[in-house]
């Protein structure tokens, strides 16, 4: 199973929740701050992937959040419902045949914070470990130096500042 059908198996998992009415793989910070969300919204963010042994090991973040009212009075129930959210979807993901293994218990943190609304809610840092089927030879971008810091190396090595004692010459 690669990362783009793992995001939507949890997709439909989430379906099936009735106080859940988004979804989203995108971080709290970019859906959040978004005017046209729906909440009670979970969000599922993979943060790291290896593979061994024909496993795939997902390191995830997921979120459940939902508006506060004005007064802030409906924060425990929401913190409630995250809590129940996330272990729904963890325990779904745990007796399902095509999941490995999914972290448990599940230790959840509560917040409350602002986003383009007050939010409260919950998340947990899971991992997730699927069969790889051959098919999971990727990375995450986290894996790859950036524009930047290609730069910020070359400009070094330039500058005499990097050592290259541990490299070969092209000779």
């Amino acid at each position: 199973m690669t990362i783009v059908q793992l995001h939507d198996y949890i997709g439909q998992i989430v379906k099936t929740i009735p106080i859940v009415y988004s979804y989203s793989n995108q971080t709290p910070y970019e859906y959040w701050n978004t005017q046209e969300i729906k909440y009670g919204s979970v969000i599922f963010c993979v943060k790291n992937v290896r593979t061994q042994n024909n496993i795939a090991k997902y390191e995830c973040v997921l979120y459940y959040g939902d508006r506060l009212n004005e007064n802030g009075s409906n924060r425990d129930s929401i913190q409630s419902d995250a809590v129940s959210v996330i272990e729904s979807i963890t325990q779904f993901l745990n007796n399902s045949e095509k999941v490995e293994y999914v972290t448990q218990p599940v230790n959840c943190i509560l917040f409350e914070q602002k986003f383009a609304d007050n939010l409260a809610g919950a998340y947990t840092n899971i991992s997730i470990d699927l069969e790889a089927n051959g098919d999971c030879n990727y990375n995450l971008l986290d894996d790859y130096y950036n524009k930047r810091e290609i730069d910020y190396r070359l400009d070094e090595i330039a500058a005499g500042d990097y050592d290259l004692t541990k490299y070969y010459t092209k000779e």
